[in-house]
């Protein structure tokens, strides 16, 4: 139990990435997954580095805690099975000493709730911070991968925290195509494109 203060003793069973996190109750996590299209026992796929199964609910634990607006779950969902893909190869990506980290990049018409201007990388945009952060809260909680532990960061980066873009596909010259277009994608659809 989460008894006197919830960041604290959160921080303290090491369920956070440093920084605190809203406490996953279940009106909250229900909240979220009133947005998936999905069972939350459907199992999604492995975690590296422990590879534990990785259900819908546990995703939704991990976006109330990053603070993910439930409008995006489906965002977090699709990019947690294209990282959970094994073509992706995420043990590889995370246990390296670089600091590699998935980079998610988002067309199409749910892309417009994230910021692809000034700063899109930056402070101040919660959807392209929560986004990045709720996978990362995946591969620590469900995944086992701690810093010092079994994920080997040498130095670590402020990608760590999070990684998250959506493509600016209303400033793209005439003759460029959005890279959800380039991939076969319609580009009416949201697309969810995770980099390695």
């Amino acid at each position: 139990t989460l008894s006197g203060d919830p960041h604290e003793a959160m921080y303290a069973l090491n369920l956070t990435d440093g920084l605190p996190v809203i406490p996953p109750t279940p009106s909250r996590v229900k909240s979220m997954l009133h947005n998936a299209n999905q069972k939350q026992s459907d199992v999604l796929g492995a975690v590296p580095p422990s590879f534990s199964s990785c259900t819908v609910k546990h995703v939704a634990c991990a976006s109330v805690m990053a603070g993910c607006a439930p409008s995006t779950f489906p965002i977090v969902l699709a990019a947690i099975k294209a990282m959970l893909d094994p073509t992706f190869n995420l043990h590889g990506l995370h246990a390296t000493t670089m600091g590699g980290t998935p980079c998610i990049v988002v067309n199409g018409p749910q892309s417009k709730a994230l910021n692809s201007s000034i700063g899109a990388l930056g402070s101040g945009c919660r959807t392209n911070a929560t986004i990045g952060r709720a996978l990362k809260l995946v591969l620590l909680n469900v995944g086992g991968a701690v810093c010092g532990g079994s994920e080997s960061t040498t130095l670590g980066t402020p990608m760590k925290f999070t990684m998250c873009i959506a493509e600016n596909e209303d400033s793209l010259r005439q003759e460029w195509r959005p890279l959800s277009v380039e991939r076969g994608y319609n580009e009416n659809e949201t697309i969810v494109t995770v980099i390695p």
